[in-house]
């Protein structure tokens, strides 16, 4: 019988790991100080229902980590919703259309229903961060322009959307995705990183070391001795790929680097 219902698993106290179409990853936070749910997934899953039945009719706050439908989809689910997103993102977050939703959420993994999509309320989308308790937010950049992390300081998790995973894409500069991961490294004050996909079934936190090993990927893609080869994915538009350990790593090869940058395998200042 096809799986038709989001999987909810709590990952740490009160902090809910939500998965939909055996795919997407978005979290709740249940907190005295202010409920948090960082991104929203596709919006298969009525959300609207669900963050009632998480929250207990609690008031929350949205946080994206970059304005991907997968991401940023199930806020035109909640009306009236609001969700903070960094500037470099709104556009892309505001461009989101139907059909690029019902397109990605035909992306599901086998056993799971073909979800039907629920109507789409008005959603906005603030560029100033509202304060947050316990959260702290990390610019990173390169998987897209705006594309941050958020770390909760009360459980040690870095929520890191799709800048580390075992599949990453460098859709804006190889070099702006290093910069970020080696800003959040700096950062530290996390024990463990979950992001925006996770294996289904298998919702163990990723180890701070995949963090390592895409810092690793970045440099191997931006050394120009390093092997390469043609990168095959259905919703990218990146051609090359390298593997560093426990990363993929895809990326244009025209845009290793911003402009104006100097064409070196280590950027300074890392």
């Amino acid at each position: 019988m096809p799986i038709t219902s989001p999987i909810i698993a709590e990952i740490a106290k009160n902090t809910y790991l939500i998965q939909e179409n055996g795919a997407f990853c978005f979290y709740a936070l249940v907190r005295e100080g202010g409920n948090a749910l960082i991104d929203t997934g596709m919006g298969t899953c009525h959300l609207n229902s669900l963050t009632r039945r998480i929250f207990g009719g609690d008031p929350f706050r949205v946080y994206l980590t970059h304005g991907h439908p997968d991401h940023v989809g199930g806020l035109h689910c909640i009306p009236g919703g609001r969700a903070y997103i960094h500037p470099a993102d709104r556009k892309l977050a505001e461009g989101v259309q139907e059909k690029m939703r019902a397109d990605m959420a035909s992306h599901r993994h086998p056993g799971f229903a073909v979800p039907t999509l629920p109507e789409w309320a008005d959603a906005q989308f603030d560029a100033q961060m509202p304060e947050s308790q316990g959260l702290e937010m990390v610019y990173i950049g390169g998987h897209t322009p705006g594309s941050v992390a958020y770390i909760d300081r009360e459980t040690g998790i870095a929520f890191v959307g799709d800048a580390v995973g075992g599949e990453i894409h460098a859709e804006s500069t190889v070099s702006e995705l290093l910069t970020g991961l080696m800003r959040l490294k700096r950062r530290g004050g996390f024990r463990r990183i979950y992001a925006g996909h996770h294996p289904l079934g298998d919702y163990r936190a990723y180890p701070v070391s995949m963090l390592e090993d895409a810092i690793g990927a970045c440099r191997a893609a931006l050394d120009p001795t390093a092997k390469a080869y043609a990168a095959e994915s259905r919703w990218r538009t990146c051609d090359r790929a390298v593997q560093y350990g426990s990363v993929h790593l895809s990326y244009c090869a025209d845009q290793l680097w911003a402009a104006g940058e100097c064409h070196s395998p280590f950027p300074l200042g890392l």
